[in-house]
């Protein structure tokens, strides 16, 4: 996750976002050291591949805990008042899989449609005060995870997608630009919006 506050510093928390019962202690503690926020990047999340026959309640928990229940507690502790500024901009990384989910992501890809979903119910309820959320839908991504698997299985799982992304692998710049532009002013008037910034995955 990334604040920002009003003090022009970089501090760094450590925390299990599986323990979503303490996320409120941990916004309480930023916004002691930080003073309110103006904006979070969400871009904590588990990715997973599971058939439903070994797909379990324990599995689902898991998957649901840290991409969109931590996630939503984050902003329900973080539009308290005094906890934030206004504005403030808040930006989920969700999926492509929300709208396109491969064989066996039925957990993740629900996961990942909870987030968008509430991110659209979340920017009419909140917009009164100030706050404006919108979260974006990353394709397939050259990133530290993707290049392990490829070293690992000796498969790169663009492969199965190249005809579909057909604008090739994104790189984390691709995603980063866009987060940086919707956490900035310039997004003045974007709110419950999902960002697809997938190579043009979704438009087939």
């Amino acid at each position: 996750m990334l604040f920002r506050g009003g003090v022009n510093t970089q501090r760094y928390y450590a925390f299990d976002l599986e323990q979503v019962g303490r996320i409120d202690e941990l916004i309480r503690k930023i916004v002691g050291d930080v003073g309110a926020l103006d904006g979070m990047a969400y871009c904590a999340g588990i990715s997973g591949t599971q058939p439903i026959k070994t797909n379990k309640a324990g599995y689902m928990q898991h998957i649901m805990q840290v991409n969109f229940f931590a996630y939503y507690e984050m902003i329900r502790c973080m539009v308290k008042k005094g906890n934030h500024a206004n504005p403030c901009r808040i930006v989920g990384i969700s999926s492509v899989a929300s709208a396109c989910p491969a064989k066996g992501q039925s957990a993740y890809s629900a996961a990942k449609a909870a987030m968008d979903a509430a991110t659209r119910a979340l920017a009419v309820e909140l917009a009164e005060k100030g706050v404006y959320l919108n979260t974006v839908r990353p394709g397939c991504i050259d990133t530290e995870m993707h290049q392990a698997f490829r070293r690992e299985t000796g498969i790169d799982p663009m492969d199965s997608i190249r005809d579909r992304q057909f604008l090739g692998i994104g790189m984390p710049d691709d995603v980063a630009n866009i987060i940086t532009y919707l956490l900035s002013s310039a997004s003045k008037f974007m709110t419950g919006v999902n960002i697809a910034v997938d190579g043009g995955y979704t438009c087939h």
